[in-house]
């Protein structure tokens, strides 16, 4: 898929569906779509500018799954951060973020970068899931993300040596 706007409102689109599902991807289930948009504008212009590596699948030219990670600049040129690994409710499990990490991490290696780091709200499941590529846990960020009025999670920093 192209990073243009067409591009953009599908991804505004899965990234709601997947927060509405409590899918742990930095909204709460009561975002609307215009808190979501305001995130999207910007990727999407990094990656037409070539600032940022993605991995996208459609299905039935319907986005279903989309991953983003952004180059280091300066000193940190030799790492990467993934901001976004989303997969449509439906098909969590079918092995699609797998081959999307997969793809991106191997795309990063490439690229020259050989450190890549990613931040979540504690969850074991997610946890493991990027334990299987051989990230580690690097540290925690106490409180870090507000789901609610009195509703704090941890935030989780997990990195990978590749």
């Amino acid at each position: 898929m192209a990073a243009d706007s067409s591009f953009g409102v599908a991804l505004v689109g899965l990234w709601h569906e997947v927060a509405q599902a409590g899918g742990g991807v930095g909204f709460t289930d009561t975002t609307d779509r215009a808190d979501v948009a305001r995130l999207v504008a910007p990727i999407v212009d990094d990656l037409r500018r070539g600032r940022a590596l993605a991995v996208a699948v459609d299905q039935g030219r319907r986005l279903v799954g989309a991953a983003v990670l952004h180059p280091g600049p300066g000193a940190r040129a030799h790492t990467g951060r993934l901001d976004l690994l989303v997969v449509e409710p439906a098909l969590t499990g079918c092995g699609l973020g797998r081959a999307m990490l997969t793809a991106l991490l191997d795309d990063a290696r490439a690229r020259g970068l050989d450190r890549v780091g990613v931040e979540f709200g504690q969850d074991d499941r997610v946890q493991r899931f990027f334990e299987r590529f051989g990230f580690q846990v690097w540290g925690r960020r106490p409180g870090w993300q507000r789901l609610g009025p009195g509703v704090d999670r941890d935030e989780t920093i997990m990195g990978l040596v590749l």
